[in-house]
């Protein structure tokens, strides 16, 4: 993919607005009548701009879902300077080579281009040059006339120099694109020297559909460089997109995210979006989402919303506008931390919708399932995992054996879907025998050995350790060690928050618990487990456990690990133990601690994310720390959505989420509303020299009686401006610019002169074409002036400007006389611009007058030489007609 672009940029406050530079005018066409002046002036206007596009190669394109504007066919370059008599003239002959290598290239006729966007300079000798390249080019195909739409965007934005060729390239493509070819902008009739009629080519004078025939749409671009460099392109419409997979292919999630540098301009971007999906509520939801995620940029400040149609969409935006967030909500980034759930709650199914989703899912969870079949014999971690979900009361608990390896599993298979979607953990924290999940997360251990020690340990749960029960009951801490000391066996094994304890012990004692609970109204939950974990039940398998970390290779942790057993975090470096993991073991879990040692010890870890098969921790970690994000991955019950949440939690976070990995593959990239851009002014120069003064508020008589007298002055306005230009009064619009009409200096200031005879005003140069620059807008500056009927004049009104120099005259050359020759009379010297009092150094402004009185002197002095010239030649023929007519008479 390469990326290619340009701009051309004049700031009129740096320079003011500058006339059409007059090039190569011979001062014969002074003479000529306006209406020939006028299709023979070669004004060129500039304009301001920037323009890029992205370049691919097809295939690529097409395989990612990209939106193809156009494609290009083939090109032709070529350089003709070394045969040139001037640097600067166009050569037909170099411009049909380059056209004709081409359409070689892109193995076309030239019989199946519809539209040729030409370099089109708007010149009298450069336009019939380029014509006859074309037309050259053109007749080596096809002698059809008439079939080839010519247009030219200089005519509508100006000559953006070295952004002009992007310019035609985007015009071009949009030609293509919507199948409509456009009118030649500011034409009336064409220059004489083009034979149209006889050529492959028309100027459309109106907007005119271009319907598909037997080849897709084609359209050539032109762009010649005034050095001999001559460019030129063969375009063909986008391939139809391939048809919208039905099945087998996972749409995107239902996230819509936007983004921007600022609040201001997220809010001005969620807004353009909501908008663009408002007033196209067909579009795909899939095209948006994966656009939006894949085509975009993320930014610092962010927004997320759930929906699963475009209705939804925008009724989520119109809610996010009217209640935006906090801006302490903008990030630059965000650490997250990871949770992993103990064995409690797994459930029948958890794995499904994860497996059938996303390969990395499938990869981790069949690695584990060879394992795990190897060490047991052929038992299956999977079908448990990957079967029908049941209702969370009518399940039964899971044998400890498979679900302690079976838990291990589904949690590394998490682990690696969020780093491969780019969410990495800069602490991790584990409830139970979440702890193995949350030392592979860290770094500490491998998934063999994992999967090795969990399965040993649940088999070693259930060979050697008697039942047991585990309820949650809601008391204090103390209130549940009471209780234990009550019933003798009855152990805490878990402490969870404030009023959020966990009681184990064997089954007899624990029901003796039950009903004491009941007598004293304190609700009680049991957990779905067959075991008392971390109580003294657990002692006949210890040893056991320790002859199994004697076979496992643990290794430092990465990242910071917040432990269980005493809610203290181990820094990276730190290296986990069999010690460790039989205290872990037989030790209570103390998850507030650890929760609490997250608020104090990791303070920049603003969000937590829960990876297990349900919402328990994240649950807690809500109630314990309400100024951190939590999310779970998964839900009992729920499918995706969750994970979905959880993504959109963390986008807006900050987190590096790379939707790549959640995408699927139903979604295209299709244009939407850009990036809305905050502007601001980093002007340093003077301020701007023609402030516009708040004009007060005005009632609707007087608002009338101004648009009447606006009216009847741009009616005399276009009057006296079609005299001066030969135009018929309804060629002009009101709101045609002044250049467009062909007018220069000369001519405006005979327009000016009347009008300040008719209506008692003065209106300078400057202000013509740097306010108004249209009859519509003079006839306001002059309506202003007056005072307008019923305006209300400024309190103090604006310094009257003194009026714009005239430019000298360009006298015609004097008939010669040869038999009295006579030499012309020196032109007068221009005189420069006295220097503003009290400054150091010349204006910009003041720099491009003397510039320009210069160019005018040159061509005064160009002229005397001309004229030289041709009293020269008229002496040296009369010398040899003299000498020849000597020797006949002798």
């Amino acid at each position: 993919m390469r990326h290619r672009g340009g701009r051309s940029h004049r700031d009129p406050r740096a320079a003011g607005r500058r006339l059409p530079v007059r090039q190569g005018v011979h001062p014969l066409q002074e003479r000529l009548p306006a209406a020939l002046r006028r299709r023979r002036r070669t004004a060129r206007v500039g304009g301001t701009g920037v323009a890029a596009v992205v370049l691919k190669r097809l295939d690529r394109a097409l395989a990612d879902g990209d939106h193809i504007h156009g494609v290009i066919r083939g090109w032709g370059v070529n350089n003709d300077g070394a045969d040139k008599r001037a640097f600067s003239a166009p050569s037909a002959d170099g411009q049909r080579g380059a056209i004709r290598r081409a359409l070689e290239r892109a193995g076309v006729g030239a019989d199946t281009i519809g539209y040729l966007e030409t370099h089109g300079t708007g010149t009298f000798k450069g336009d019939p040059i380029e014509f006859e390249g074309a037309t050259a080019a053109f007749r080596a195909d096809t002698d059809r006339t008439g079939f080839c739409a010519l247009g030219s965007v200089k005519a509508n934005i100006g000559h953006l120099d070295v952004c002009s060729g992007l310019a035609s390239l985007i015009k071009a493509l949009l030609v293509l694109r919507h199948g409509v070819i456009p009118p030649m902008a500011g034409f009336r009739r064409p220059n004489p020297a083009l034979d149209l009629a006889a050529s492959p080519f028309y100027i459309p004078d109106t907007a005119r559909p271009w319907p598909r025939g037997d080849t897709p749409r084609r359209a050539c671009v032109s762009s010649f460089g005034i050095g001999g460099t001559n460019v030129h392109a063969v375009l063909e419409e986008a391939p139809e997109p391939a048809p919208r997979p039905t099945t087998g292919t996972p749409p995107p999630p239902d996230v819509l995210v936007v983004s921007g540098h600022t609040e201001a301009a997220l809010t001005d971007n969620a807004r353009a979006l909501r908008d663009h999906l408002r007033a196209h509520p067909g579009t795909h939801p899939a095209d948006v989402v994966t656009t939006l995620a894949l085509g975009r940029a993320h930014r610092r400040h962010r927004l997320a919303v759930r929906g699963d149609t475009v209705a939804a969409f925008t009724a989520a935006l119109d809610a996010w506008l009217a209640a935006p967030p906090p801006a302490a909500t903008g990030t630059d980034g965000a650490d997250t931390g990871f949770l992993f759930t103990g064995q409690g709650s797994l459930h029948r199914g958890a794995a499904r919708h994860l497996h059938e989703r996303f390969p990395v899912v499938r990869e981790v969870l069949a690695a584990c399932e060879r394992q795990y079949a190897a060490l047991t014999g052929g038992d299956s971690l999977l079908t448990p995992l990957l079967g029908q979900e049941e209702d969370p009361g009518a399940e039964q608990p899971w044998p400890t054996e498979v679900a302690q390896p079976a838990l291990f599993a589904l949690q590394c298979a998490l682990v690696r879907l969020w780093q491969d979607a780019g969410i990495t953990p800069r602490v991790v924290a584990g409830h139970s025998v979440g702890e193995y999940a949350a030392l592979y997360a860290a770094g500490a251990l491998g998934i063999e050995d994992g999967l090795r020690l969990t399965a040993g340990r649940g088999a070693l749960m259930r060979g050697h350790c008697a039942p047991g029960t585990m309820l949650a009951v809601p008391v204090e801490a103390r209130e549940a060690g009471e209780l234990a000391a009550e019933v003798p066996g009855v152990e805490l094994a878990v402490v969870n928050g404030p009023r959020s304890q966990v009681l184990a012990g064997p089954a007899p004692a624990m029901a003796r618990l039950k009903t004491l609970l009941a007598a004293r109204g304190v609700p009680a939950r049991e957990l779905p487990v067959r075991h008392a974990f971390h109580t003294a039940l657990m002692d006949p398998a210890l040893d056991g456990l320790r002859e199994l970390c004697a076979a496992v290779e643990f290794r430092p942790v990465e990242v910071a690990f917040v432990s269980g057993v005493d809610g203290r975090t181990r820094p990276p470096g730190w290296l986990p133990d069999t010690d460790y993991v039989v205290r872990q073991t037989r030790h209570p879990v103390r998850f507030a601690d650890a929760l609490h040692d997250l608020a104090t010890s990791h303070p920049a870890t603003a969000t937590l994310l829960e990876l297990g098969p349900h919402t328990t921790l994240s649950g807690l970690a809500r109630r314990a720390l309400p100024d951190r994000a939590a999310y779970p991955t998964l839900r009992h019950g729920a499918g995706l959505a969750p994970l979905w949440d959880a993504a959109a939690g963390l986008h807006r976070a900050g987190a590096p989420v790379d939707w790549r990995t959640f995408m699927g593959g139903a979604g295209r990239r299709i244009p939407l509303p850009g990036y809305r851009f905050q502007h601001k002014d980093y002007w340093t120069g003077p301020e701007n020299h023609l402030p516009r003064p708040a004009q007060p508020a005005r009632d609707g008589a007087e608002v009338a009686q101004d648009e009447a007298a606006v009216e009847r002055v741009l009616q005399h306005i276009i009057k006296v401006t079609a005299q001066h230009l030969s135009y018929d009064t309804s060629e002009i619009a009101e709101d045609a610019s002044f250049f467009d009409l062909g007018a220069d200096s000369l001519q405006m200031i005979g327009v000016l002169r009347e009008l300040e005879e008719e209506h008692r005003v003065k209106v300078s140069m400057r202000e013509l074409f740097e306010e108004a620059g249209s009859a519509r807008g003079l006839a306001l500056i002059i309506v202003r002036k007056t005072g307008g009927a019923g305006a209300t004049p400024t309190s103090e009104p604006p310094a009257s400007e003194p009026p714009a120099p005239e430019p000298p005259t360009l006298a015609p050359p004097a008939p010669v006389a040869v038999a009295s020759p006579t030499v012309p009379e020196p032109p007068a010297p221009v005189t420069a611009p006295a220097p503003v009092a009290g400054t150091e150094y010349a204006t910009r402004q003041e720099v491009e007058d003397l510039v320009r009185q210069v160019h005018q002197l040159s061509q005064m002095q160009l002229q005397l030489m001309g004229q030289l010239s041709q009293l020269l030649a008229a002496q040296t023929a009369q010398a040899t007609q003299a000498a020849q007519t000597a020797r006949t008479d002798r």
